[in-house]
């Protein structure tokens, strides 16, 4: 006689609330981690939707409703969280205020630095600033571990998280990619990966991290403690869409677009706040200051933005990751002593013991460092401060894309408007 099963556990499973409830919500970053938590059922799968980003789409007829992309979702743990749990924490401005604790590593005190790494790295490779990201890879790979980054496919014009095991491979990952990656099957690979006993870095936004930290929060405690994690400062991210859209633009003038950099170190133009883009064609390449440029300027005034950008709950001190880096803005009005300052200095933030050993691992490439108090990051970097306010002509910027199929277009459209309202209001 077969065993029939209990009708209110059956009932209770079948109700189980999936990921797409956060999708409904607009919270959904497109970390994918949903993806490699249901790869035994392979239920979910990553989808463009209508404005280009990747979002989780459920095969129900496959889901056998366990309820695991909900439950181990790090939009939905941080909700929970900061709901139920601890208010949510932001370090003070105030001089005298006491040294922040970071919530995702309790009894770990942050420490803040000012850091500038030796010219070789840059020099050679191109990086936007001072290169952190690209020489911690650097030195994964050369001890025989794995790091996981971003890299911007040149037959695409996508990017996309890949595995590196040398360092012609960590190469593509030097430089900014201003737009949101494609995680394929990565993070299931990561999580074999340590399961297998190898040490991984992962290098990416904070939610993508808060993806991979919650994905692996399954395995054994000696499986997780492989996982190293290195966050960017983030602006947020903007549509893929809008980017295959503005290379298609520009293959009208250059020929077929064979690269893409976000931010072109001229040797003219040693400073860093200087930021240009370089376009490379079948027939031509170009390079333009960032305020010139259409795909830039829909990226700087947040009309191409992930809608969970607008209220991301990572633009704080609470950083998910191990190590946090990104530009030390204005540093010559905070610092005006610390030298190098316009050639290109990085803000390191060590947010846990993770954090440190990784922090060690740049001591042979730094030339200057100095240890600064968290309201000093916080004057310095207004990421670290709110989420990018939602900018009212993101949906006709949206509008204008799927209509147009043409960002150059689309940016032209919302320029016109603006410049309407303007002479209607003067």
């Amino acid at each position: 006689m077969s065993k029939k099963k209990h009708p209110t556990k059956q009932a209770n499973k079948l109700a189980a609330p999936t990921v797409s409830k956060v999708v409904a919500a607009h919270d959904c970053t497109g970390c994918s981690a949903c993806v490699a938590l249901c790869a035994k059922a392979h239920a979910i799968s990553m989808r463009p939707n209508a404005e280009g980003f990747l979002e989780p789409v459920i095969d129900f007829k496959k889901c056998n409703h366990c309820g695991k992309c909900y439950r181990y979702c790090h939009v939905v743990q941080r909700k929970a969280y900061q709901a139920h749990l601890i208010p949510h924490q932001q370090a003070s401005t105030d001089p005298n205020a006491p040294q922040h604790h970071n919530e995702a590593h309790p009894g770990f005190t942050q420490r803040y630095f000012a850091l500038s790494l030796k010219p070789d790295f840059k020099q050679l490779y191109g990086a936007a600033t001072t290169g952190v990201g690209f020489v911690l890879a650097h030195r994964f790979v050369r001890s025989g571990d794995v790091v996981v980054g971003c890299r911007l496919n040149s037959s695409t014009n996508e990017a996309e998280h890949v595995i590196a095991r040398t360092p012609e491979e960590v190469l593509p990952f030097c430089g900014s990619k201003y737009v949101q990656s494609n995680k394929h099957a990565v993070m299931a690979e990561v999580k074999s990966l340590l399961q297998a006993g190898t040490p991984v870095l992962f290098l990416g936004t904070p939610c993508e991290i808060a993806g991979v930290t919650t994905l692996c929060s399954t395995l054994k405690p000696e499986a997780k403690d492989r996982l190293f994690t290195v966050d960017l400062i983030c602006h947020g991210v903007p549509s893929p869409l809008s980017l295959k859209l503005y290379a298609q633009d520009a293959a009208k003038e250059l020929g077929s677009i064979t690269g893409i950099n976000f931010r072109v170190f001229l040797p003219q133009s040693p400073d860093w706040r200087n930021m240009f883009i370089g376009l490379k064609g079948t027939k031509q390449q170009i390079v333009q200051h960032c305020r010139q440029n259409h795909y830039y300027t829909a990226f700087l005034e947040n009309w191409s933005l992930r809608p969970s950008c607008y209220h991301c709950p990572y633009t704080n001190l609470n950083r998910p990751s191990d190590l946090t880096i990104g530009d030390f803005w204005n540093i010559e009005r905070l610092l005006p002593q610390f030298p190098y300052a316009l050639l290109g200095t990085s803000q390191v933030l060590v947010n846990s013991k993770h954090g440190v050993t990784l922090f060690n691992l740049l001591h042979n490439h730094i030339r200057h460092v100095q240890e600064v108090p968290a309201q000093m990051v916080l004057q310095s970097n207004y990421l670290l401060h709110d989420p990018m306010a939602l900018p009212p002509e993101r949906a006709l910027f949206f509008a204008a894309l799927k209509e147009q199929q043409s960002t150059v277009a689309a940016v032209n459209t919302v320029l016109a408007h603006i410049k309407t309202q303007h002479q209607t209001s003067s």
